[in-house]
């Protein structure tokens, strides 16, 4: 692809991109604008459940992680709506403590796994980039997070021998 052609697709792409985070921006802020702050109960009993089921068959605790935001969109929701969510969220899951096990992994600040605005779609949505990111995130915190129950079992067994 000749260098003007490659140049126009890149800035036609980044123009994308940044309407896509202008978006994204714009319909955050009329959803917190017109909804209040509060957890669905519905999304709430659904996130019980689902822990209660991991915390049954699962042989590690599950980890919670909480995906990574653009910071542009961070800077621009978190004083009109998203904090006062984000601080409703952290409390509910520090309430789940007392009844379930699990591990927590507060990733929305991008900068925290390594993510940019790079490796985001849209300031959401991530890049394959991005997930990878996220996933050696996790992996470097919580070693055993990906490992099958199987295999989990076998690293704590201690060795037998005749």
């Amino acid at each position: 692809m000749p260098s003007r052609v490659r140049c126009v697709a890149q800035s036609r792409l980044l123009r994308e991109l940044g309407a896509g985070v202008r978006n994204n921006i714009s319909l955050s802020l009329l959803t917190y604008a017109r909804t209040p702050a509060q957890l669905s109960p519905r999304s709430v009993l659904y996130f019980e459940k689902t822990l209660a089921l991991m915390q049954s068959i699962a042989a590690a605790p599950p980890v919670i992680v909480s995906a990574p935001v653009d910071p542009r969109i961070l800077a621009a929701t978190v004083n009109r709506g998203w904090g006062v969510r984000e601080r409703l969220l952290l409390r509910f899951l520090a309430g789940l403590h007392s009844g379930y096990r699990f591990s927590f992994a507060d990733f929305s600040k991008a900068a925290t796994c390594g993510c940019t605005a790079r490796d985001f779609f849209d300031g959401i949505h991530l890049r394959p980039s991005g997930t990878s990111k996220v996933s050696d995130a996790v992996r470097r915190r919580f070693p055993g997070a990906f490992m099958s129950p199987g295999r989990l079992e076998l690293a704590e067994s201690p060795p037998t021998g005749a």
